[in-house]
């Protein structure tokens, strides 16, 4: 089942690509190779064609991450004439990636700092709970109030 879902992720996203192929026109088609092309209008989801609008962004319209990042090498590889455009968007994929890794670099310490604190509060939970423990002629014995101690007598008093 997990399979399946996969296999319809991916031919969403070949027909998102598809579909921002074809809303850019012929003058964009043809500059890509034509076993690009055919590569995503094979593997797309025949029955999902999604309609772009570019009066609004792309990433305004619902299309996901994967496609966007796609069109965006395709854009970068096939697309730019001009080497300031390439560099532009180079420079601008490299940054992302650089603030990607210092998000999960944070990430990675926040959960750090957390995971320290929650070992502090088990270590002084159970130091609490061995300050109750008194060994005695090397036998363990909890040091219960009175009234508990009397309690656990009468059950076990009771249940027998």
């Amino acid at each position: 089942m997990e399979n399946n879902t996969k296999i319809y992720e991916s031919n969403k996203v070949y027909s998102e690509i598809f579909g921002v192929i074809n809303a850019f026109g012929p003058k964009y088609i043809n500059k890509l190779p034509n076993n690009l092309y055919s590569f995503f209008n094979e593997r797309r989801d025949k029955n999902y064609n999604p309609k772009y609008n570019f009066s609004d962004s792309l990433y305004n319209q619902n299309i996901t991450k994967e496609a966007l990042s796609v069109i965006c090498m395709i854009h970068l590889k096939y697309w730019c004439d001009e080497e300031s455009e390439k560099d532009n968007i180079t420079r601008i994929l490299y940054e992302n990636e650089e603030n990607k890794k210092k998000n999960v670099k944070n990430l990675f310490e926040n959960k750090k700092d957390d995971s320290l604190n929650n070992i502090n509060d088990i270590t002084n939970n159970d130091s609490e709970k061995i300050n109750n423990i008194d060994f005695k002629d090397n036998k363990l014995i909890k040091n219960d109030s009175l009234l508990e101690r009397i309690l656990v007598k009468i059950k076990k008093l009771l249940w027998r």
